[in-house]
């Protein structure tokens, strides 16, 4: 008699298990009020719905993807460097340049050791 108990046990053990797993793979869940899940009550997927599921799965991935490569290119476009830079412009960044330079070699002096005091 406790085996038959133990193996009806394993049974529903396992039944549960089985609604478990289709519940975790359906977004909507039906439980009685026991909270046990209600297979009566489940919304059944078709294969059909498995497969349109699956395409706009793949149409989303392949519009995240073409997205991203949009954003590379973009992103690629405006940080790489620009070797048609106007002349003007890098002759002033220069001249910019050599004026701080100079400024610099003018207040070496502040970094001189001073004279030591005659006494």
């Amino acid at each position: 008699m406790a085996a038959a108990a133990t193996h009806a046990d394993a049974a529903l053990l396992a039944a549960e298990e089985q609604q478990q797993h289709q519940a975790e793979r359906c977004e909507i869940v039906v439980r009685n009020h026991n909270g046990d899940i209600d297979l009566e009550g489940s919304p059944v997927v078709s294969l059909d719905d498995i497969d349109e599921m699956a395409l706009e799965a793949r149409h989303e991935t392949e519009q995240e993807r073409q997205r991203l490569a949009e954003a590379v290119k973009q992103h690629r476009i405006n940080h790489t460097t620009v070797p048609d830079q106007p002349e003007e412009l890098l002759e002033a960044v220069r001249a910019s340049l050599r004026a701080k330079v100079n400024a610099l070699a003018d207040d070496h002096w502040m970094f001189d050791p001073e004279d030591p005091p005659r006494g």
